[in-house]
């Protein structure tokens, strides 16, 4: 069945355009089939193209007559079919107008028969004994992201890069950045999150990582940036809940409840409205490979353009097969390519160790594998000001602090923030006075 999966017409197409337009063709085909991608289903026709693509590295002429004395002195004119065929080749398309769509024909076609070899070692390796869904979760998720690595997207050489460098430089074009909503962080990331950019929120449980995560959500959302967050520990409606609290300066026992709402408040609910741009995803991700195929969904359908997931540590289970650590470390590379691959920034929410210090959390404090600080680009921590009281119930508000212990492309510091409990929000130290002094 897999090798029904192919379209001779279409690889015939593509190389009679490379074989006419040559200059013109191959330089457009090899942004979609790279050099040594083994994307045609026919053998003979994959020889043709990997030789007209050396002979065009090596600066050579191509045309009929130096394609058949190459395939000649190579033994392989008469396997493909002789000289004939290169003529049929040649004469299959009127020019090479339509090379890349003819190459991403190619393309999808082999990664689809990539897919369907997935598919089929699956089935086997599940009817092996001692088979684990999580292992087969991960073998699936690390196959597709080879798969999508071979592909489609040549070099980049250093000398091109300087020159989109210089130019965004020279004509002020800054890289699209997605600004937090905290000022303090924003300057700190040079103006926000990047394509591309994995950042670890971590902290010790109760400490407000969600509560961040949601308001910097939020604020993405309300300025038009379209948001996918994976929520593995809470509902839609309590994470809306949040929202419409911290809003609306309503306390949340008090939207849980139905009870004890001001006219004035009950005419701001009935009024209020959301983002559209927030997508909440609070079900069917349990999975690395689960929620990779998710965010590809939101990216290319939904049009997402920042994920966040919370938290990390939902989604894998234990495996008999790896400790702790090792699946931590191989989840946290998986996100890395994920980013990378759809270039979006990804805000991944992580747990700190219990024996942390809760007042000044450190990059070794990182729950389960060292490896999520090796892969992220950022690591955002989350502490207390001051110690918790050891019984009774918290005060209403309390301090905590920010720190950023990584950034790869700006400055790491420490902020400090304001919690206030009964609605969940978060807020600079200044923000908060200016607050106070206008209730004041």
């Amino acid at each position: 069945m897999i090798g029904l999966i192919q379209d001779m017409e279409a690889e015939m197409a593509l190389l009679g355009s490379m074989l006419v337009d040559p200059d013109e063709a191959i330089p457009r085909v090899l942004e979609i089939i790279p050099r040594g991608n083994m994307a045609f289903c026919c053998k003979d026709h994959q020889f043709v193209f990997d030789a007209v693509v050396e002979m065009h590295g090596n600066g050579e002429a191509i045309d009929l007559i130096t394609m058949e004395a190459y395939l000649r002195y190579h033994d392989q004119l008469e396997s493909v079919g002789g000289r004939n065929y290169l003529l049929d080749l040649a004469s299959s398309v009127p020019s090479a107008a339509s090379a890349a769509h003819y190459a991403n024909i190619v393309s999808e076609k082999y990664r689809l028969r990539n897919l369907a070899a997935i598919g089929s070692a699956l089935q086997q390796r599940a009817q092996e004994t001692g088979a684990s869904s999580t292992d087969l979760d991960s073998w699936v998720t690390r196959e597709i992201q080879r798969i999508d690595s071979t592909g489609f997207r040549p070099p980049t050489t250093a000398r091109e890069s300087a020159q989109d460098l210089i130019s965004e430089i020279l004509e002020r074009q800054d890289e699209p950045a997605y600004p937090t909503g905290f000022s303090w962080i924003d300057r700190k990331l040079c103006g926000g999150l990047r394509g591309g950019q994995y950042c670890i929120l971590a902290a010790r449980p109760g400490a407000g990582k969600t509560t961040l995560a949601l308001q910097i959500a939020n604020a993405w959302a309300e300025s038009g940036i379209r948001v996918a967050f994976y929520s593995l520990e809470m509902g839609a409606k309590q994470l809306v809940r949040r929202i419409v609290s911290s809003k609306l300066g309503i306390p949340g026992r008090v939207l849980i409840r139905h009870l004890g709402l001001a006219d004035h408040e009950r005419d701001e609910l009935a009024n209020l409205e959301l983002s559209p741009n927030l997508l909440i995803i609070d079900h069917g991700v349990n999975s690395m490979s689960a929620f990779a195929a998710s965010v590809q969904r939101m990216v290319k359908v939904e049009k997402a353009q920042v994920i966040v997931l919370d938290y990390l540590g939902l989604l894998c289970h234990g495996s008999e097969r790896r400790s702790r650590y090792e699946t931590m470390t191989e989840l946290s590379g998986s996100m890395k390519a994920l980013t990378l691959s759809l270039n979006v920034p990804l805000i991944a929410v992580c747990q700190l160790n219990r024996e942390g210090d809760v007042l000044r959390p450190s990059l070794r404090h990182l729950r389960d594998s060292g490896a999520l600080e090796q892969d992220a680009d950022v690591v955002m921590l989350l502490g207390l000001s001051e110690e918790p009281p050891d019984d009774g119930p918290r005060p209403p508000e309390w301090g905590v602090t920010l720190w950023i212990e990584k950034n790869r492309e700006g400055e790491t510091g420490r902020c400090d923030l304001w919690f206030v409990g009964q609605t969940t929000t978060i807020m600079d130290k200044t923000e908060r006075d200016v607050v106070q002094e206008a209730v004041s």
